[in-house]
């Protein structure tokens, strides 16, 4: 079996490992804004609403159905390092049934779709999509088979061609005039190039043991996992899809879109703070330590209100000269929800940060209840409110939403594990925000690169002033920035500082 590249061995350092993950997602990241920023500029509010209400839809669909499965085969291949080969062959044809049966699904309901969004000319991308699930099945199962085998390299090296690829692709057919329809399907060729690199990657995996693997065990673990994934991937997604389905104005699609750019930086931090509070709160968790677990995720609060808290205060004021100097006047209306919509994905990385550190202590199934939960609320609130306010009634209701669940978490992980205590730090760091808020007044008449560059030496300031109050050191400034996309270079750099401070 070969589990591993060349060069590489099973036990591959995490630190390296680390490298190339970031590395490819930072690809993934980059290359997405920079087809959502062009498309938004050729397309004009209305066809890019389009664009990304279709790509929503689908991002939900393969969350909830395409990776289940392939998150448990590969936790059973790293397990057994290199799996059982019936058990992945098994595996392998149920997620390409499934696949199936999504594209059926999507190209038989392709007509009462489109009309529950309230656009009939959606049924065209919609049946675009549809070709596109296979490919996104084989695109997830074999890069999880390349994550349990260890192979990161192989595995940001496929994430890294389909980055390329779409970029090539989307600007290439819309260049050609075949406007959204080729965009998305850009997106579908990509998949399928990605997916078949892949394959071709993780040829050699599985032995041929029979051991005692169940693949019904593997099945209802994915089944868990799809459950939570998906309820969390709802939460940010369905917005765009109730805007599409219930606004009045089909522009405001565009805009809710281009916002939710703007807020999808706190869904990356929290994902970072999310996956390394896993670990810390599942050993606290294996050693009786309730304490501990209180106090990972109280370091995790505090983590994330430094990096996100200024952002939120930025968009509070500059929100319009951003929008505008990224995407142009056309998408001016967007301002209106920009700082909602930045607080409510905050405020939703944080849950997620909470229910993964419950999830890790043996309490998955209560993760699941609340994310259901809010799913519900979810769907309400914007039912309710969207008909009468449009895009700021769904932004409204991502931040009641995610409130609630904040609280209902918070109250949990009190009451089973100690009391958070994050108070004294919160009140600091929401008064270095508010300082930041106030001295953005001064660049509100910025235009341009001017403006973009005001906002990252107001963010910056942010820092300068928690070290000015005593609340951070400057060593654990660089650690904090750790958990972006830079984070392998952030943290050896921290390290040597944090040695130069005597930490």
């Amino acid at each position: 079996m070969e589990s591993v590249e060349a060069g590489e061995t099973p036990g591959m350092g995490v630190g390296r490992g680390a490298t190339y993950l970031i590395a490819g997602q930072a690809s993934l990241v980059i290359s997405g804004y920079i087809v959502n920023i062009g498309l938004g500029y050729l397309l004009g509010p209305v066809e890019f609403g389009r664009f990304a209400t279709i790509v929503s839809l689908a991002v939900l669909l393969e969350t909830v159905f395409l990776i289940g499965v392939p998150t448990a085969l590969g936790k059973h291949i790293a397990e057994t390092r290199g799996g059982e080969r019936s058990l992945i062959r098994r595996l392998g044809w149920l997620q390409l049934v499934g696949s199936g049966i999504i594209l059926l699904a999507l190209l038989g309901m392709a007509q009462f779709l489109s009309g529950w969004l309230n656009d009939p000319g959606l049924a065209e991308y919609i049946r675009v999509i549809a070709w596109g699930m296979p490919a996104s099945a084989a695109f997830q199962l074999y890069t999880r088979i390349l994550n349990g085998l260890a192979a990161f390299g192989r595995q940001a090296a496929v994430i890294a061609l389909f980055s390329v690829l779409r970029l090539l692709f989307t600007f290439g057919f819309v260049a050609l005039g075949t406007g959204t329809t080729g965009a998305l399907w850009a997106m579908v060729l990509a998949t399928v190039l990605a997916s078949w690199a892949a394959s071709m990657f993780g040829r050699g995996k599985g032995h041929s043991n029979t051991g005692d693997g169940s693949w019904r065990e593997l099945f209802d673990a994915g089944v868990k996992f799809a459950i939570f994934s998906g309820a969390v991937r709802f939460l940010t997604t369905a917005d765009q899809l109730f805007v599409k389905a219930l606004a009045l104005d089909h522009a405001q699609a565009g805009f809710y879109a281009v916002a939710g750019l703007f807020g999808k930086v706190p869904h990356f931090v929290a994902l970072a703070m999310s996956a390394a509070i896993f670990p810390l709160a599942a050993k606290s968790a294996a050693l009786h330590a309730g304490e501990g677990v209180a106090h990972s995720v109280a370091q995790a609060v505090r983590g994330l209100a430094m990096l996100l808290l200024p952002l939120i205060a930025v968009t509070i004021v500059l929100g319009q000269p951003l929008l505008t100097t990224i995407f142009g006047v056309a998408y001016a209306p967007a301002a209106q929800v920009l700082w909602v919509l930045v607080l409510g994905a905050t405020l939703l990385g944080l849950f997620r940060v909470f229910a993964m550190a419950v999830s890790a202590a043996g309490g998955l199934r209560f993760a699941l209840f609340a994310s259901l939960l809010m799913v519900l609320l979810d769907g309400i609130i914007c039912l309710a409110l969207i008909p009468v306010a449009g895009m700021v009634g769904a932004a409204v209701a991502i931040v009641i939403t995610a409130s609630v669940g904040c609280l209902i978490m918070a109250r949990h992980i009190t009451k089973r594990f100690g009391r958070l205590n994050p108070l004294a730090s919160l009140g600091r760091i929401v008064l270095a925000s508010a300082i930041v808020g106030a001295l953005a007044y001064s660049a509100r008449g910025l235009t341009g690169a001017w403006a973009l560059l005001a906002c990252a030496m107001l963010y910056l300031a942010h820092f300068g002033i928690l070290v000015a109050l005593g609340e951070v050191r400057p060593a654990e400034v660089v650690s904090l920035f750790s958990v972006l996309p830079i984070g392998s270079l952030g943290g050896k750099l921290g390290s040597r500082i944090r040695r130069l401070w005597g930490r």
